[in-house]
């Protein structure tokens, strides 16, 4: 059986976690770490660590957008 793909934007362990179980049992997961609005970067890379984490113990892509806060202040 073919399971329907699924983009699942992650920005920490617990929600990344929890919901790639569940939803990994229908749909082809693939998770989106993208949160320029955390400060420190020390912060986002203990996040992203863990999102790697994740994507490695349950077998699943892990797309990684840019960080770039400066950018994102300026946006909002």
């Amino acid at each position: 059986m073919i399971k329907p793909k699924l983009l699942l934007h992650i920005c920490c362990a617990g929600c990344g976690v929890y919901a790639s179980k569940l939803l990994k049992q229908d749909y082809g997961v693939s998770l989106f770490f993208y949160n320029p609005n955390i400060w420190p970067e020390k912060e986002y890379k203990k996040r992203l660590a863990e999102a790697e984490k994740i994507a490695r113990e349950f077998d699943l892509e892990l797309i990684k957008g840019e960080y770039d806060h400066d950018k994102w202040l300026k946006a909002v």
